[in-house]
């Protein structure tokens, strides 16, 4: 075949291209199908492809084959202000492609055709029109707009509306010339309707007025919302929820309405078949009352359901164990509480049980239960649970580590979960401890007792609903930052608790600038820079900095301030990756340096200074 140029090609174009000559120069076979040609790409070369305008801009290396999507991926995408609609590839000074990703976010479609050369440079310049959607949108956001799109395609890019949105109708808010103008676009004219940079757009919910509604409560089969037809009376509708209960009273049946002032209004018809029923109306119908109280009898404490039961014949201590779920893992037979009342009926006396011992559970199916009986099952004092901590993040193995004691440190725990991935940031590690508010805990079990003894135990219960009220604390959390020494000296690792989160954070090899710098944001991190290498990349600080109060944020919470002597700058912070460094600004009541009370306070510093200096010179002279 000679030699075949496939400089620019794809690799299907390439193959075609190499088929065609091999086929023209006498390799017939591959037309009749006898031979295959199949082509190979051994080695890729890499470009250089430089993204200006993304979130995280700057050069990069990418395989030949990779398209403009794999670098704005890299890139993190557009940033806050950037353009999703007009990225531009520049090949030599010209715009060669144009992307719109929401061809991809929308459609799920992407131009893989677009090829990267070296030196390329993907701009993504700042967005022209945005318009915001609120309200019963399946996707309510701000979209980036061309011009002459309509709102049928910001419908198309939100997803629709929502199964509950009006969709007759949208609101729109504009930008007017010294204010905003208020419209209204009407279903008809979402074709033709195009936003503007700057509009919100807001979908309207259903109204919650049911149409042809009528309910029916109380003695009934089923009781519920019913749909109504003309000339419905009270007979039908009862009939259609299955009729009475055996336990109804049919004398009680009311019949409530409401007028369009919102005024109830209640009738109590004698002949069912002929009293009509109207839309919203409500029918009751009342159970025969039940002049004998239901008591109860209360289960809780270490079991796996608390629960309330009502009294009846044959109920026993087992029985009631039972059907709370049985006894949890940590729950101590051999002191089983029953609170009954007692005698005059102002108390309550308590009753404990013994039942660890062997065939012992039996004796509880025959100890009878009865009225306001409360039970209580305690956990067992010698139960311990081995406190776990849990990894997540750049380690070996994330997941839970139960501790081999309660002495060991983190250092240990990172060994057992196989230490730090190369992507981990040793800078970037802290633990989040949950807190205990032991005072408010031991101040909510002591009101407990309290009303449990001397206000009686139905207040009691009321206030208290299970045992899981009794034992609950309120909690804190707290962010301690560790040391990326503390992972290299075993003398230095911290202690760990129950419940404590160890996050490793990944190294992200970027710094952020913040407060008053010209140019804030993230920059790439080189390793060995100093602090003002990173400070000149954002443009230096402004007018209203105060570079001298500089500091640095590292990824594991800590910081660092500029330490100075008699004014006087003398180290600045190290800086490593992931770190955030920040500029303060003076407040607005600060002084100028060159106001006279700031030059006398400087120039007594100076003459002092120069004091010392003199007499130290003096004092070395032979």
């Amino acid at each position: 075949a000679g030699v075949v140029s496939i400089t620019g090609l794809t690799m299907k174009e390439a193959k075609a291209k190499i088929y065609q000559q091999l086929a023209r120069n006498g390799y017939n076979t591959l037309n009749t199908g006898q031979s295959e040609l199949t082509i190979a790409l051994k080695e890729i070369r890499s470009v250089d492809v430089t993204v200006v305008g993304g979130k995280i801009p700057g050069r990069y290396t990418i395989p030949a084959i990779a398209s403009p999507y794999h670098v704005l991926h890299l890139a993190g995408g557009p940033a806050f202000k950037g353009s999703y609609r007009n990225i531009q590839l520049i090949r030599n000074g010209k715009v060669v492609a144009t992307i719109d990703l929401y061809e991809l976010l929308a459609n799920g479609t992407k131009h893989d055709d677009i090829r990267m050369e070296d030196a390329d440079v993907i701009f993504i310049p700042t967005y022209e029109n945005r318009v915001t959607l609120a309200g019963e949108f399946k996707r309510p956001r701000t979209f980036e707009i061309l011009p002459n799109e309509t709102f049928a395609d910001l419908l198309t890019y939100s997803g629709g509306f929502t199964d509950q949105a009006y969709r007759g109708k949208v609101y729109v808010e504009r930008v007017g010339r010294v204010g905003f103008v208020s419209a209204v676009v009407q279903s008809d004219a979402f074709q033709s309707f195009i936003p503007l940079n700057g509009d919100f757009i807001v979908a309207d919910t259903l109204n919650d007025r049911f149409r042809n509604r009528v309910s029916i409560q109380g003695g009934i089969q089923i009781p519920g919302y019913y749909g109504i037809f003309e000339g419905m009376h009270v007979q039908d509708l009862v009939d259609l929820a299955g009729g009475l209960r055996e336990d109804a009273d049919a004398s009680s049946l009311a019949l409530a309405r409401k007028d369009s002032t919102d005024l109830w209004t209640y009738s109590f018809p004698k002949q069912w078949s002929s009293a009509l029923i109207l839309e919203g109306d409500s029918i009751i119908v009342g159970l025969q009352q039940n002049t004998r109280p239901t008591g109860f009898v209360n289960v809780r404490g270490e079991i796996h359901q608390p629960i309330e039961l009502p009294v009846g014949r044959g109920l026993t201590l087992g029985h009631a164990i039972t059907m709370a779920g049985g006894f949890t893992g940590e729950a101590d037979l051999s002191s089983i509480q029953i609170g009954r009342p007692n005698a005059s009926n102002n108390g309550f006396d308590i009753e404990v049980y013994d039942f660890s011992g062997p065939n012992k559970w039996e004796d509880a199916f025959t100890l009878a239960l009865g009225d306001r009986n409360v039970i209580t099952v305690r956990k067992r004092p010698d139960y311990k649970v081995p406190p776990v901590v849990t990894i997540i993040g750049e380690v070996g193995q994330e997941g839970a580590y139960p501790l081999v004691d309660r002495n060991e440190n983190l250092l240990s725990v990172f060994q057992r979960a196989g230490g730090l991935t190369p992507y981990a940031n040793p800078h970037g590690v802290f633990v989040v401890r949950q807190l205990e508010r032991a005072e408010e805990a031991a101040e909510k079990l002591k009101s407990t007792k309290k009303s449990l003894v001397n206000e009686g135990l139905e207040k009691a219960l009321q206030q208290s609903s299970d045992e899981e009220s009794m034992k609950s604390v309120e909690n804190d959390v707290d962010t301690i930052a560790v040391d990326a020494r503390f992972l290299r000296r075993s003398n230095l690792a911290i202690q760990l608790k129950d419940g404590d989160e160890i996050y490793v954070l990944e190294n992200t090899q970027t710094i952020r600038l913040q407060g008053a710098v010209f140019n804030p944001g993230l920059v790439s991190f080189t390793p060995k820079q100093s602090f003002g290498f990173y400070l000149s990349l954002g443009g230096g600080t402004t007018n209203r900095g105060i570079p001298s109060k500089a500091y640095v944020v590292y990824p594991n919470g800590m910081s660092k301030r500029t330490k100075r002597i008699l004014g006087l700058v003398i180290r600045r912070p190290k800086v490593v990756s992931g770190s955030s460094l920040v500029v303060p600004e003076k407040e607005a009541q600060q002084s100028d340096w060159k106001d006279p009370t700031s030059i006398t306070m400087y120039t007594s510093v100076l003459s002092a200074m120069t004091t010392a200096f003199i007499g130290v010179v003096t004092l070395l002279k032979p």
